[in-house]
């Protein structure tokens, strides 16, 4: 049954936002810091960032301060950034953050000390515009297979997970046998070491044989790192470098220590020649992927097979370290089915996740809900495509001329109907392709791929300008929102792109420079904006915007799909992550998420038994509508030194729940 939401817009000095009426459990997701960024920019001007969680007020302002002296007449209310001119950079420079709930400003939030003669935020200036500020740098001489971000030791802020070195194997080729194998490396958030687990010789060097995970699985306010595992004792490889046999496993670590915490068996091979093939290629495709299957809880989802036979098992893990068995689908299809990534959401509305297995949805209980019937394709997309139709779409990218009918097409996540079509069987193995506004002339997002003649697409289907593409190359890398504007940017091997839609060659202009390549895209810092993630010259760079804009959000993180869309960029090819809300030119104000915080207390648990229930209310009763500052500081929430319905209707909505 899809759930209606009522909903109400409140508009306050020019800042919108978009209320829902709670109607469904709220689910978990990571307590974050302000994630504050302070950055030289040089000639005494300063770029402030920070976060607006999901869980604020829409209407919150904020006070920005330097040296205890507030910068800001009024609180800020439309955007989460701030340039600040005039310092004395010859000194240090502490900035705070502090919001403003109701009119009253809130304690101390988050501060930041820029020190005396800080070095710029960039080497040198970019001769193409926007300078990209280089936050975090870790010397790194191994290549970098992928890159995962969690907070691993429960302080709100992101740290990395990095699998090294690049994987140079894929099973649908030549295999031989390889002479280094995985680790996972982790790295906390200022670049500090923290860990590493060698995968041993039975996890193959490739994509493929080693799909690794980072996600606060069991809402203990810290996140795990799952793997696919095997034994480290017997080298179980053929003369040919395969493993096709002994045992396989996935196995979550602790992320901060890097401690093992429970393993189970992974899907099991049974008869290799089953999945597609004899050779020991389709047998040898894992991914993972998270998904709310109950709406509250993360539960971990593990598949093997694209091609023919496809098979997903879902598991909760537990607070006591233990792994739980939810359900198995298994599908065997001949002209098969998978994309090489996964894609969640809630694409029915009931509040659960679903998960898009390629060409097919598979609901919260394991059940088939669609299928397409267009086969097997590289690269698909979920999000609000189009605005002006209800729902959530899929844009997907075929591969299979024969089985496909329409090579590039845009279809109802809700249904799997066919909204359009483009294309026919003359456009072959279309491969790659993207999604996202990049083009304000036309509603909604554009849509593209690496097939010419189909050009650029509109929302709608309609062919309305040549494919991107910049120095006669097509850019089909990742999508990025970098910029001061809604539209989103593009990356090619290290450069910063802006489509030219104002003219009819598909060409973009170079706007900046990222260098390197591009390991991952994310909001992981600062506002709503996103790092770019790479490796150059030998570093781990977390490169960040730092163009001020006047549009404000709150952190993608809190997103529900965007989140699992970044922690599924770990796993298959690479892919950019969307959100559950169209985000572009003309969008409407974004819906404030469904979400609490994991870990972390909530308001209302008086008694501390992880519950809001009949037994916290007497603690709220002894203070009503007392006006007394020091009596009620405790418990007021809002600062106006009394307790009343605005403390009541918190307690309300929390009611029955609590820090699991």
């Amino acid at each position: 049954m899809k759930l209606k939401s009522k909903l109400t817009i409140i508009v306050i000095l020019g800042a919108i936002c978009l209320l829902a009426g709670p109607t469904s459990a709220k689910r978990y997701m990571e307590y974050l810091d302000r994630g504050m960024t302070v950055l030289n920019l040089g000639s005494g001007k300063v770029y402030v960032g920070w976060r607006m969680f999901g869980t604020d007020p829409c209407d919150i302002g904020f006070n920005i301060y330097r040296n205890s002296v507030k910068l800001n007449s009024s609180p800020v209310m439309t955007s989460t950034n701030w340039l600040d001119t005039g310092v004395n950079l010859s000194q240090a420079n502490t900035y705070l953050i502090r919001p403003v709930i109701d009119g009253q400003e809130q304690p101390q939030d988050t501060a930041f000390t820029l020190p005396a003669y800080a070095p710029l935020a960039y080497d040198t200036p970019d001769p193409y515009g926007f300078n990209p500020a280089k936050h975090l740098a870790i010397p790194f001489a191994d290549s970098i297979d992928k890159v995962a971000v969690g907070d691993l030791n429960g302080d709100g802020k992101y740290d990395y997970i990095i699998k090294h070195p690049q994987g140079v194997f894929d099973p649908g080729k030549k295999v031989t046998p390889h002479t280094e194998t995985f680790k996972i490396a982790a790295y906390n958030s200022d670049g500090t070491f923290m860990w590493e687990v060698d995968l041993w010789w039975n996890i193959v060097l490739g994509i493929w044989w080693s799909p690794v995970i980072v996600y606060d699985l069991n809402s203990d306010g810290k996140a795990e790192v799952v793997a696919k595992t095997a034994p480290t004792d017997v080298d179980y490889r053929n003369e040919d470098g395969r493993v096709l046999t002994g045992p396989e496993w996935f196995t979550v670590f602790d992320g901060e220590t890097g401690e093992e915490l429970a393993t189970e068996d992974w899907i099991a091979r049974g008869n290799i020649c089953d999945w597609g093939d004899c050779s020991g290629n389709r047998v040898n495709r894992n991914m993972m992927a998270v998904a709310y299957l109950d709406g509250v809880r993360p539960s971990l989802i593990i598949f093997r097979g694209i091609y023919e036979k496809m098979v997903a098992q879902a598991w909760n893990f537990n607070q006591d370290n233990t792994l739980e068995f939810l359900w198995e689908w298994d599908r065997a299809y001949d002209a098969g089915g998978g994309f090489h990534s996964i894609h969640v959401g809630d694409i029915d509305g009931d509040g659960k996740d679903e998960i898009l297995n390629g060409s097919i949805a598979i609901d919260d209980d394991g059940t088939t809900m669609w299928d397409t019937q267009e086969g097997h394709g590289d690269r698909f997309y979920l999000s609000d495509i189009d605005p002006d139709l209800a729902g959530l779409e899929v844009f997907y990218i075929q591969e299979a001329p024969g089985v496909y009918e329409n090579p590039l097409h845009l279809t109802d996540a809700a249904t799997g109907a066919l909204i359009w079509g483009y294309g026919d069987d003359s456009y072959g193995d279309v491969g790659r392709g993207l999604v996202g506004d990049i083009d304000p002339t036309h509603r909604g997002m554009e849509c593209w791929s690496a097939n010419t003649a189909a050009g650029l697409l509109s929302s709608e289907g309609v062919r309305i300008n040549e494919r991107p593409s910049y120095a006669n190359t097509f850019v089909c890398d990742r999508s990025v929102w970098w910029d001061d504007d809604l539209l989103r940017e593009l990356t090619q091997e290290g450069r910063l792109l802006k489509f030219n839609y104002n003219l009819t060659d598909g060409s973009c202009q170079r706007i900046g420079t990222c260098g390197g390549e591009v390991m991952l895209t994310g909001d992981v810092i600062g506002d709503w904006r996103e790092e770019i993630i790479s490796l150059h010259n030998g570093e781990f760079r977390v490169y960040t915007p730092m163009i001020v804009t006047p549009h404000r959000f709150y952190t993608f993180m809190h997103d529900p799909i965007y989140r699992i869309d970044v922690s599924s960029s770990s796993v298959g090819y690479p892919q950019s992550a969307y959100t559950s809300f169209y985000m572009g030119d003309g969008m409407a104000p974004p819906p404030q998420p469904q979400i609490k915080l994991a870990g972390h207390w909530i308001y209302g648990d008086f008694t501390g038994d992880n519950i809001v229930n009949n037994e916290d209310l007497p603690y709220l009763l002894e203070l009503w509508l007392v006006d007394d500052c020091n009596e009620t500081a405790e418990l007021d929430l809002n600062g106006d030194c009394i307790i009343n319905s605005y403390e009541f209707s918190v307690l309300a909505e929390n009611w029955l729940e609590g820090t699991e």
